[in-house]
C-alpha cells in the first residue's frame, strides 16, 4: 500500500467570529461533496477548500462561528406562544427524578432512529415527562435560527399557533434518557465516553449538571486521549518511527456503478491510496476495507457515499458497527433526494 504524505505548517490566527447559521453550514457542505465528488478529493480538503472560498479560516472555523451563533440564538426569550406551553406543562411537573436530572444529574438526547439500537442498561430511563424540561433549551435556536435563503427565522414567519405546532413536532425527533445513579459523569468527556458505550452513533444533545450542551456545536470530544467524536477534518500524522506512514484519518469513497456492484477506494488527502475494490453491499465494502487497512497504516477511518459522510471513527468502531453505519449512509442519501425533491 502507497501513500502520499501531506503536511502543512500554517500559522494560526485568531478567528474572526462570522455569523453562521446551521443552513449556511449544510450549504457549505454540501458545497464540499460536489468539489469532492468532481476532484476526486477527500471530504476533509473539501470542507476545508470550501470553508477558505467563504470566508473562514478552515472548517473548524466554521464549525466555532456555528456554536458561536447558536450561542447568541439561544439568549433569545422564547415567543409568548411556547412560553405559554412550557407553563402550562410545569403546572403538571415532571418526576422529581426527572427535575434533578435536568437540574443536576445527567440527560441525553438521541436521533429516534439512533435510539432503535440503543443497549441500554439498568442505570438509565426514558424521560418522557421532562420534555418541556429539554423544550426550553431546544426551542430558543429553533425558531430564532435565521434562514440564509429567506432571511427569515420561524418566529418571524410562522404564526403563535403554527410556530407551537412546529416545536412541538420538532421535538419528536429525539429520546431522551436520563441516568439513574447516584452519581453523575463529572464532565463532558466522561458522559460521551458513558453515553457510547450504548450506542455507537452519537447523543444530540447533553444536560449534565444542569448545563446544556448541543453535540452539534462541540468541535471535538476526546476519551481516554483519543479522538472520539470531531466536527473537522483531521490532520495526518508524524510518520511512525519504522518510518511507515501513519495516517490519522482515511477516506474510503464508496461509489455505486450498478445494482449489486460498488466500487471502494482509500484517499488520503485526496491521494489514492489503494486499488479499488469492488464488492456487491456497502455492508461488505465498509467491513472488508476497514478490517484491510494495516494497525500502523491509520487509526481512524471515515466512509463516503454518494455525498454522505459516517462521519470519522476508529477503524474496530467500523468493521463492528458496518451493518449500521450502511444503513446510516443509505438512509443520508434519501433524506437528501427528499429534501432537494422539495
Amino acid at each position: 500500500m502507497s501513500t502520499g504524505y501531506i503536511r502543512g505548517n500554517i500559522k494560526e490566527r485568531t478567528m474572526e467570529i462570522i455569523s453562521t447559521t446551521a443552513t449556511a453550514a449544510e450549504k457549505l457542505k454540501r458545497l464540499a461533496k460536489t468539489l469532492r465528488k468532481t476532484t476526486g478529493t477527500s471530504l476533509a480538503v473539501a470542507l476545508d477548500n470550501i470553508a477558505k472560498q467563504h470566508g473562514y479560516m478552515h472548517w473548524k472555523h466554521v464549525t466555532a462561528c456555528l456554536e458561536q451563533t447558536a450561542g447568541l440564538s439561544r439568549t433569545k426569550p422564547l415567543p409568548e406562544s411556547l412560553q405559554d406551553l412550557l407553563d402550562g406543562a410545569a403546572r403538571n411537573p415532571a418526576s422529581a427524578d426527572s427535575q434533578n436530572a435536568f437540574t443536576r444529574g445527567f440527560v441525553f438526547a438521541i436521533d429516534v432512529k439512533d435510539a432503535e439500537n440503543l443497549s441500554l442498561t439498568s442505570e438509565y430511563a426514558e424521560c418522557e415527562d421532562g420534555w418541556y424540561l429539554a423544550a426550553k433549551d431546544l426551542w430558543p435556536s429553533l425558531v430564532h435560527y435565521r434562514d440564509d435563503e429567506t432571511g427569515t427565522t420561524l418566529f418571524e414567519t410562522l404564526s403563535p399557533e403554527d410556530l407551537a405546532s412546529t416545536a412541538l413536532d420538532d421535538l419528536q425527533n429525539y429520546r431522551m434518557f436520563r441516568y439513574l445513579g447516584a452519581t453523575a459523569p463529572a464532565s463532558l468527556e466522561e458522559a460521551y465516553k458513558r453515553i457510547r458505550q450504548l450506542s455507537f452513533f452519537p447523543p444530540t444533545h447533553i444536560w449534565l449538571g444542569g448545563k446544556f450542551i448541543d453535540i452539534g456545536n462541540i468541535t471535538e470530544v476526546r476519551i481516554d486521549g483519543t479522538v472520539a467524536l470531531s466536527s473537522s477534518p483531521a490532520v495526518p500524522a508524524e510518520p511512525s518511527n519504522d518510518k511507515r506512514m501513519v495516517i490519522s484519518n482515511l477516506t474510503i469513497d464508496i461509489n455505486k456503478d450498478a445494482p449489486g456492484i460498488y466500487t471502494a477506494r482509500a484517499l488520503s488527502g485526496g491521494v489514492e491510496v489503494t486499488n479499488p475494490a469492488s464488492y456487491n453491499r456497502i455492508e461488505s465494502a465498509i467491513r472488508e476495507e476497514a478490517s484491510n487497512i494495516p494497525e500502523d497504516f491509520a487509526y481512524f477511518v471515515e466512509f463516503t457515499y454518494g455525498g454522505m459522510s459516517t462521519g470519522t471513527m476508529t477503524i474496530p468502531d467500523a468493521i463492528a458497527h458496518a451493518h449500521q453505519l450502511a444503513n446510516r449512509l443509505v438512509e443520508l442519501i434519501a433524506e437528501e433526494h427528499r429534501i432537494m425533491d422539495h
